[in-house]
């Protein structure tokens, strides 16, 4: 519950809000200390000094959730941790955790951000020390266009955070080769390479203190290809380049596959390869040109490194996948309010 905004405050009714003994004393109850959580709610009460029951209109408790997170976790969401460390998820919510060096908290996969601060109730606060490493998922490889990388960081309600560790968005999937046949070598199709993933999306107040890095995943390489018309089969097919390389970031995906073999019997052809996969180190190689007779597939086009675009694939292959973001501002402010380490991508 929470006091009345007007009227008569006892003394039993601080005790009933906020717990306490007997006797009860009003100097048990300054904010900050053993009873009274420093929320904004509760910005009235003093820490120190002069106390009053006036000072106790619209004053709530909260519930304090203080975590450390010391083995590699997936998918952490502060809700979920909260409710079942005992909070009853509607009740205001002091949440700190802390990641401990070497750890790892990452998705599981692009529908989940590897770490989720969700819309909390009101006078609710979280802070985040990360010494460890928050990331999004890679996207997949495609015949098509490359998957979008993952989110490292959503937050939705009021957060602090202070990074002395990685968040990074995953790395965007390599796109398969340019005129890629989708059913019976008929349909041609180009894939681009995926976008990045942004390292943090935000949807509520972000604080940030940052002394080491911040990246948004790099774009997947888009493959290149060489269309020509089959002698067996009489209609247009394709020995396409592979798929460009994974972006840069954890878990980017490969490019895709690259060629069409399907109810074709054509001689004097080899198919393109997939891409590699992109890494912590680099973004991942483009795959090879596929030929036909000395027709020769474009090579798929690189993965990219951090916060850049994936390379373009050879002749006809589509364009790597957009920069990725190391944030994301969707409603809110964003308040970088040191920075003594790397941000790579835009965030402004």
């Amino acid at each position: 519950m929470t006091l009345p905004a007007s009227g008569v405050i006892t003394l039993l009714d601080l005790q009933n809000e906020f717990g306490g003994s007997n006797p009860i004393g009003l100097n048990e109850y300054y904010r900050g200390g053993a009873y009274v959580p420093n929320i904004s709610q509760n910005a009235s009460i003093p820490t120190s000094g002069a106390i009053s029951i006036g000072n106790f209109y619209n004053a709530t408790r909260a519930f304090i959730f203080t975590s450390t997170i010391s083995s590699n976790t997936t998918n952490y969401n502060v809700s979920t941790a909260a409710i079942s460390a005992g909070w009853d998820g509607t009740t205001p919510i002091v949440a700190t955790i802390t990641i401990n060096s070497g750890i790892s908290v990452y998705a599981s996969s692009t529908a989940n951000a590897g770490f989720t601060v969700p819309s909390l109730p009101t006078g609710s606060t979280c802070t985040i020390t990360n010494n460890g490493i928050i990331y999004g998922f890679g996207g997949s490889s495609g015949y098509s266009a490359g998957g979008v990388g993952g989110v490292g960081l959503a937050v939705s309600s009021a957060t602090t955070v202070t990074n002395n560790g990685y968040i990074t968005g995953g790395g965007g999937g390599g796109g398969a080769g340019a005129d890629l046949p989708s059913y019976y070598c008929r349909d041609n199709i180009s894939g681009a390479g995926g976008a990045g993933g942004s390292a943090i999306q935000i949807f509520a107040n972000l604080t940030m203190y940052n002394t080491y890095a911040i990246y948004g995943g790099g774009g997947g390489g888009g493959g290149g290809g060489q269309a020509f018309t089959g002698s067996s089969c009489g209609q247009t097919v394709s020995a396409n380049g592979g798929g460009g390389g994974g972006g840069q970031g954890y878990s980017g995906g490969g490019g895709a596959p690259a060629g069409c073999i399907y109810y074709c019997s054509l001689n004097g052809y080899t198919l393109g390869t997939a891409g590699a996969a992109g890494t912590s180190a680099g973004g991942g190689a483009g795959g090879a040109n596929g030929t036909n007779n000395g027709a020769v597939g474009g090579v798929g086009g690189n993965g990219a490194s951090w916060a850049t675009a994936g390379a373009a694939g050879g002749v006809g292959g589509s364009v790597g996948g957009a920069a990725g973001r190391a944030v994301i501002l969707t409603a809110g402010t964003f308040t970088l309010a040191s920075n003594t380490g790397s941000i790579l991508g835009a965030y402004t």
